[in-house]
């Protein structure tokens, strides 16, 4: 997990300071965080200041603020995105070792979710759009099956 955190956020990173990053579908994001704790509320200049809400319901980023006044930056961003794909491994790693009774097997999965196309395509599109806050549902996915199948009802609720 540290590995594919590190590696994805450098990817990611990297397409920040070689300013090929779309502003649509990925610093759009860190705007609507910009303008929300400027005064400016949810609004979107790249669609003429229109309020973002209009046409997508995607406010699951609006729980960064907190590290965003600590740290301003899309960077911030593109590194929790990471690290939230990543911590998908955990669950997966459960529900195998619970169903399996067996650790390798239960890796062994872990790792391959970390290597599957859809999981890191999530992380940088091919189009290099790098942040969209609908990456964070797969590891609350997982997580909440992983609490539905230990039986922990109020963590699957959730």
């Amino acid at each position: 997990m540290a590995v594919y955190t590190v590696v994805f956020t450098g990817l990611n990173w990297q397409l920040y300071q070689a300013l090929r990053l779309p502003h649509g579908d990925s610093a759009m994001y860190e705007e609507h965080l910009w303008n929300l704790l400027h005064g400016k509320g949810f609004r979107s200049y790249l669609d003429n200041g229109r309020l973002f809400l209009g046409e997508h319901v995607q406010v699951v980023h609006l729980l960064l603020v907190p590290l965003y006044l600590l740290w301003p930056s899309h960077l911030l961003l593109e590194l929790v995105q990471s690290a939230a794909l990543a911590a998908g491994a955990i669950p997966v790693f459960r529900i195998t070792r619970r169903a399996t009774g067996n650790s390798t097997a239960a890796t062994l999965l872990a790792l391959a979710y970390l290597l599957a196309f859809p999981v890191q395509f999530l992380d940088i599109a091919i189009d290099f759009k790098t942040f969209r806050p609908n990456s964070f549902e797969i590891p609350c996915l997982l997580l909440a099956l992983d609490a539905l199948e230990a039986r922990r009802f109020r963590a699957c609720a959730v």
